[in-house]
């Protein structure tokens, strides 16, 4: 975003239709908030016999290195 109007959004990415590949892999990208810190990183799903899976994981977001 930008100094005026920073991203202090709480989801910061929410893809409910994700695909995998044929060993269950995916690739996401996204951008984070503009707030550097610790992010809980939440993914959640099913396979198409209902089975459910989920996992956490923790994402650090550094402080930009100034000039």
């Amino acid at each position: 975003m930008s100094e005026l109007n920073p991203d202090l959004r709480a989801t910061i990415h929410w893809e409910p239709n994700m695909i995998t590949d044929a060993q269950g892999k995916a690739k996401i990208s996204f951008y984070t908030a503009d707030i550097p810190g610790s992010y809980t990183v939440t993914i959640e799903g099913s396979n198409m016999n209902g089975i459910i899976g989920s996992s956490r994981y923790k994402l650090l977001v550094p402080r930009p290195v100034s000039k």
